[in-house]
């Protein structure tokens, strides 16, 4: 029987010490990139695995980290689970516990206690359930939120107000007077934000602005918010997220109205979905990457320190200009 390679293993073909190939693989920040590398590569050559159990036991870690989030099926999400999972593996050598809540608030805050159990810290993306609710469910956890800022706890919040703005003004020098405001959900703090700057930007240009209300991020929410567009001579559109953006382009093509000749539409978070459609979507484009790596950044910090100041990233987004504007 073959003998399981271990550190020590590794440690020798690299002709380095046993602990500089345990920080290597636990705390990459802390080797320098020359001597990780070699050590990743010698430990992927010779088939070396970690054994969790020993690392838990050494490092006061699991080596899993959870990531909750509304909806894992809109584009937004997966682009963002696919960016924490890398670098949550790359950098931090983690697994990660995918939890979706389904759009359902009330069992957010359970979700994120059960989570509390099985992992070493959660990043929740957009919560929609009340702060009191959240921060008992936490109750001592690592946490770093995503979109919802919480007084005393690290948050990665996304700018929307300058490229909503850009969509305006876009929209304005397209000859459009008379804009229609897709909301999306009433309890999501982007939400809220991406709504306020279009209307805050509306009154200081004077733009006839249609507010839809709020509704569910959904396809078929933007579906049904096509009667009201066309009923009040909307040209223009400006939707809560690509997905709500999708379906209303449907919804107007099926009602007879082409987009953009007849009404224009500009959705937001730039996924894929926006740059497979007929004719592809003008849309607000969040840092993709950057989130990812400020989320697990400030989550790593919060489980070393956990007495240490709560932080706040922000990141600014751009307006992508494409055919259906």
């Amino acid at each position: 029987m073959l003998k399981r390679p271990t550190l020590d293993t590794v440690a020798q073909q690299c002709g380095v010490s046993t602990s500089t190939v345990s920080r290597a693989l636990s705390r990459p920040e802390f080797v320098k990139p020359a001597v990780r590398e070699r050590i990743l590569a010698a430990a992927t050559q010779i088939g070396y695995r970690p054994n969790k159990m020993a690392r838990g036991l050494a490092t006061g870690r699991l080596g899993r980290l959870g990531l909750l989030v509304p909806d894992v099926a809109n584009p937004f999400f997966t682009e963002l689970l696919r960016v924490v999972h890398h670098v949550a593996s790359t950098t931090a050598r983690c697994s990660l516990l995918i939890v979706n809540s389904d759009e359902r608030p009330g069992e957010e805050a359970d979700l994120i206690a059960g989570l509390s159990e099985e992992v070493d810290g959660v990043i929740v993306a957009s919560p929609r359930a009340p702060t009191s609710a959240l921060t008992q469910a936490v109750d001592g956890t690592p946490v770093v939120f995503i979109n919802r800022p919480i007084t005393g706890y690290d948050a990665v919040l996304i700018e929307y107000e300058d490229a909503i703005v850009q969509a305006g003004e876009h929209l304005i020098a397209e000859g459009h007077e008379t804009i229609a405001l897709v909301r999306g959900p009433s309890a999501s703090w982007a939400a809220a934000q991406r709504a306020n700057a279009l209307t805050r930007w509306a009154k200081g240009r004077r733009v006839r602005l249609i507010d839809l209300g709020a509704g569910a991020p959904t396809f078929e929410a933007g579906l049904d918010s096509v009667r009201r567009i066309i009923d009040g001579d909307a040209t223009a559109v400006v939707a809560y997220d690509d997905m709500v953006a999708s379906g209303v382009i449907a919804g107007l093509h099926a009602a007879g109205r082409s987009v953009p000749g007849d009404i224009a539409v500009v959705g937001c978070d730039d996924t894929l979905l926006a740059r497979l459609l007929t004719p592809a979507m003008t849309t607000v484009s969040p840092p993709y990457a950057q989130i990812g790596v400020a989320a697990m950044n400030l989550l790593n910090a919060r489980i070393d320190d956990p007495t240490a100041p709560a932080r706040r990233i922000k990141l600014p987004c751009t307006l992508v200009i494409r055919e259906s504007s």
